[in-house]
């Protein structure tokens, strides 16, 4: 993150899909899948270090049975208030 902050402009993901003041070095962080970890490790770093972030849930693994081998006891369902961290 550190490198992030001090050679790159994190920026949200949006803000470069809108091409609005594009400028060069300009970073957008992304993570895939939703895992529980983005939400219990990644997310207070990015706090940390004021790095804004999207966050992308896979719906389909929500209706996963935990019992059937599948991975969503890895996957961060939330809602309303608990999902308040990750897309602020």
């Amino acid at each position: 993150m550190d490198v992030l902050r001090r050679f790159y402009q994190p920026v949200r993901l949006n803000q470069l899909a809108s091409r609005r003041a594009v400028r060069n070095r300009m970073v957008a962080v992304t993570f895939d899948d939703g895992y529980a970890d983005n939400l219990h490790a990644a997310l207070p770093i990015l706090q940390r270090n004021d790095i804004p972030a999207t966050f992308f849930l896979t719906s389909g693994m929500l209706s996963i049975d935990r019992d059937s081998g599948g991975m969503s006891s890895n996957v961060c369902c939330c809602a309303g208030k608990a999902c308040r961290g990750l897309c602020n």
